[in-house]
């Protein structure tokens, strides 16, 4: 009950919720689009390393441009940006629908890779800054449910789109999801501008000798990091089960029907829990449940290898995915906070960069990790990040 009355209380015109819809519907289309480049470029006759580049070039574009996009953002304004990015999605659209060969698709992907650097830090960037102070975590849960629900029917409404209309169809679909998403911000969302940077004293903030100022602006950065870290464990854990938890379920003989369904039940396990979390997220206890959901990720990141019974990998990835979900809005939550003193969309741009180091890197690692000694050890390598991050959530505990 408590769930409905709160949907109820919803108003589904606000501009949170607005561009949430908005990075639902371009999320989707991307998932709808990408999971058929492989078999699309191969029908253009691109080989195996072509069409890694594609997914390379994609994330490497996103890694390079994120963080001085974000920089940028904090001078020209989050939404400008924004709409820079949606118009940006038509012409990657267009691009898709007339590439008939491989310059064609990697120049369609690069610039994919540049709308995407744009778009999600903004989005993240505008919500961050329409939360209200102490509702950081709810406002961020209802972002990450938007991102991870798209997750979860982007590839499936790919597939029946692809089986029907053929991938025209799916280049078409994207097309109309970026035309109405830019008609929908350039006339739902208002400018929004960053607050002046709340002052931690009651007042007497001019007073206040530079060394503590200094000493809050390195507690404030250390915080920033360890959150990053999270923020890139989670990325990595993400593309793993996409990549290579895919390839393990297939060498131990899990049907293709049962993989999609542990992808599905993994990214639905994180959208229907982001907006309770998020209320745990904005307690007062959210540093130590951060550790807690850090720690239950390193151990189910360990222990999958030595699962094999479907049952038990199904019980297994969804305290994964729950324990993740928490993390990540915990830590979006926090990165918020941040983000308000020290520019939104700066802070926003350097999640997304380290995310698409974390996107980028760990099918590299694990390509090298399965080729020179199995799959299993490429749970340890995301179990080893997610470690780290452990580590560095125990430092900011007690830290303000």
């Amino acid at each position: 009950m408590k769930m409905v009355g709160s949907l109820k209380a919803l108003n589904i015109t606000h501009p949170a919720l607005l561009l949430c819809f908005v990075v639902l519907m371009l999320v989707t289309g991307t998932g709808i689009v990408a999971p058929l480049l492989v078999p699309y470029g191969t029908s253009l006759g691109l080989n195996g390393f072509m069409l890694g580049t594609l997914f390379f070039g994609f994330y490497a574009v996103r890694l390079l441009l994120a963080t001085p996009i974000g920089i940028l953002s904090d001078r020209l304004g989050v939404r400008n940006v924004l709409l820079i990015s949606l118009v940006i999605y038509l012409v990657v659209a267009s691009l898709y629908f007339i590439a008939a060969n491989y310059p064609g698709l990697l120049s369609a992907r690069l610039v994919h890779g540049l709308s995407s650097a744009m778009m999600l830090p903004m989005a993240m960037a505008y919500v961050g800054l329409l939360s209200p102070s102490g509702q950081e975590g709810r406002y961020m849960g209802y972002y990450n449910s938007a991102v991870f629900l798209a997750n979860a029917i982007g590839p499936l409404l790919g597939g029946v789109i692809a089986d029907n209309y053929g991938f025209v169809g799916a280049f078409a679909s994207l097309f109309v999801l970026a035309a109405i998403s830019l008609l929908i911000c350039a006339f739902g969302l208002q400018p929004v501008k960053q607050q002046a940077t709340e002052k931690p004293s009651n007042g007497e903030a001019s007073t206040e000798p530079k060394n503590a100022e200094t000493s809050a602006v390195v507690h404030s950065n250390v915080i920033l990091i360890a959150m990053l870290l999270v923020g890139f464990s989670a990325a990595a854990f993400s593309m793993h089960s996409i990549s290579f938890f895919v390839f393990y379920l297939d060498e131990i003989g899990i049907s293709t029907a049962y993989i999609g369904l542990l992808l599905s039940l993994y990214n639905l396990s994180i959208a229907l829990t982001q907006v309770p979390f998020g209320k745990l997220a904005d307690s007062a206890k959210n540093r130590v449940l951060l550790s807690l959901a850090c720690i239950v990720v390193t151990l189910a990141c360990l222990i999958l290898p030595s699962v094999k019974q479907l049952e038990m990998i199904i019980v297994a990835i969804l305290v994964a995915g729950l324990a993740s979900s928490l993390a990540l809005v915990i830590s979006s939550a926090a990165l918020t906070q941040i983000g308000k003193s020290q520019g939104m969309g700066s802070v926003m741009g350097k999640l997304s960069t380290v995310q698409s180091f974390g996107f980028a890197m760990t099918p590299l690692i694990s390509g090298f990790l399965v080729d020179r000694f199995s799959s299993e050890y490429t749970f340890y390598l995301v179990a080893s990040f997610w470690a780290i991050a452990t580590l560095a959530s125990f430092l900011i505990i007690n830290k303000k």
